[in-house]
């Protein structure tokens, strides 16, 4: 066992001790005026505890606060954890220079579709999405939900910010204040660069900070006519105005510790956060006992405050005891050796003893409600053979976590697909496209394929005879893309899921958010900064 905050008991034990030191040996005021043989003889016995015995009870009292708050915790093992950087800001100039057409279709349709794609690449990396022109705004705060970021990002155009110009000092403003303080930002630019010749004052304002600037420039050396939503080009001394890509850019990167990406090479930015840059640092995992002392500290105080007779201090310690196993609650005796019961559980697993396994973790599941141990004992009993246990296990059960979700429909439709009925290939085929809702890959598109070609060779059969009751043919694949191992024997059983969704149904869904899209409007909220107009010396209105 070992304490969390230790220095609690260094810098409040020693305090303790020399207080109550000297409490306990203080004389009674009336022992300076009388002998004890005199007070002894005045004095009535009650028969109850002395004020120094209670004393004792509250020293013991106040020392098992301290343990408490000191945190005193057992390792139950060690977890590998994925380590990541921090989050990346992407910040998308909407301009009028942005609807240059040297690149196909316009440069703002060009890189918005670039940055899509880096938002479909990933399923872990944190991003938030910046807007900017003249001044910062921000479309969303960063997070791992890049179906969201997806859906806000979509209807950024030209038409969403009033104020023109390019603005790039304004904006590392903005992501300073948005990142953690003293902590190294990361922020990706995708700008044409406007018309600044020089970045001297955004680079030292990016070293200051702690910024990392990694840009896209998006445009050519050449430029384009910049065009008026009216129709015509903008024009400056009745000529139009030609917009370049400022070659700055890359200089602006490389000083600030970054650099200039290509579209094919943005997701390199993501580093440790995507899916094959990820590494893992194994993290201890506690289990906390502050409840012990602080069960302890309780009793003191209830012996130190009670009435007991100097005859029933034999019944003390009895009464301790008692007092102990009343405090501490049938969960936590039994939660603070779970751990042993899960390595069990999983040793069992590795060891291919599925039953075994799957009858910890379900037991497990049942007295903690723990999902995790649930997904774990639905996998033990799908290695068993066990599908129609391990199917309403995975249907019973949600995770928060995209890739979790993923993993959890993936496996409920391979179970579904092995009872080999049609109801329940049907409902895999569900199932199949849900995981693919969370993350896209090729082991659920096979299997998905698999199971709408038996249903469809089943329906081709049912015109010549008889629904077959033989399960789909072993061929699955686990969400890893290894070869499924599970029982070939023929089963057919009904699961017992409820067809019927809670809320909308799926297809009720999709148009909601087809009509959502249709009337969607990007909402900003702009991010005040400290002297926003600085770093528009050069810059025009387009």
């Amino acid at each position: 066992m070992t304490f969390l905050h230790p220095e609690f008991i260094y810098l409040m034990l020693p305090v303790l001790f020399i207080l109550f030191g000297l409490l306990l040996t203080q004389r009674a005021p009336q022992e300076q005026f009388f002998s004890l043989d005199a007070l002894a003889k005045l004095r009535v016995d009650t028969n109850r505890l002395s004020a120094k015995v209670r004393n004792v009870f509250y020293f013991l009292m106040f020392v098992f606060i301290i343990l408490a708050l000191a945190d005193p915790v057992i390792e139950g093992g060690r977890a590998k954890v994925k380590a990541e950087d921090g989050a990346l800001y992407i910040a998308f100039d909407v301009s009028r220079s942005m609807l240059c057409e040297d690149v196909y279709p316009n440069r703002l349709s060009s890189a918005k579709q670039q940055v899509l794609a880096l938002l479909n690449s990933s399923t872990s990396a944190e991003i938030g999405l910046l807007a900017f022109a003249q001044n910062s705004y921000l479309v969303a705060p960063p997070t791992r939900d890049h179906a969201l970021l997806h859906f806000l990002f979509k209807p950024l155009d030209n038409g969403t910010v009033s104020a023109q110009g390019t603005n790039i000092l304004t904006l590392l403003k903005a992501v300073d204040r948005l990142g953690k303080e003293g902590a190294e930002k990361r922020a990706l630019i995708v700008t044409d660069g406007g018309d600044n010749p020089d970045f001297s004052q955004e680079i030292a304002y990016a070293k200051k900070h702690r910024i990392r600037v990694y840009t896209l420039g998006v445009g050519t050396a050449e430029g384009a006519k910049i065009p008026e939503a009216g129709g015509g080009h903008v024009l400056s001394n009745g000529k139009p105005v030609i917009s370049r890509l400022n070659s700055g850019l890359n200089t602006l990167a490389e000083a600030s510790g970054g650099k200039a990406v290509a579209a094919d090479s943005m997701r390199t930015l993501l580093g440790k956060s995507s899916a094959d840059g990820s590494e893992a640092e194994a993290k201890a995992i506690y289990y906390h006992l502050f409840i012990l002392p602080v069960g302890f500290a309780m009793l003191m105080l209830i012996l130190a405050t009670s009435s007991f007779s100097r005859g029933e201090k034999y019944y003390l310690p009895t009464l301790m005891v008692m007092g102990l196993l009343l405090l501490q609650p049938e969960p936590l005796r039994a939660g603070l050796f779970d751990y042993k019961r899960l390595d069990e559980a999983k040793s069992a697993y590795l060891n291919e003893a599925y039953s075994k396994s799957s009858s910890v973790y379900h037991q497990y599941a049942l007295e903690n409600e723990n999902r995790e141990a649930i997904y774990n004992a639905a996998n033990g009993y799908y290695r068993a053979g066990r599908y129609i246990e391990a199917a309403g296990l995975y249907e019973s059960i949600r995770f928060v976590e995209a890739e979790k979700n993923h993993q959890l429909y993936h496996n409920l439709g391979n179970a579904l697909a092995r009872l080999g009925s049609t109801d329940e290939l049907k409902k895999a085929v569900t199932a199949y496209q849900k995981a693919l809702q969370f993350g896209d890959d090729q082991a659920t598109r096979e299997n998905l394929e698999q199971v709408e070609e038996a249903l469809q060779k089943r329906e081709d059969e049912r015109r010549y005879r008889p629904e077959p009751t033989s399960p789909l043919a072993a061929g699955l694949k686990n969400a890893d893309g290894s070869p499924n191992s599970g029982s070939q024997k023929q089963m057919q059983a009904s699961v017992g899921l409820n067809d019927a969704e809670v809320g909308m149904s799926d297809r009720e869904a999709d148009k909601w958010f087809r009509r959502l899209n249709q009337h969607q409007s990007a909402m900003l909220t702009k991010i005040e900064v400290e002297n926003p107009e600085e770093g528009n010396e050069h810059e025009k209105p387009w």
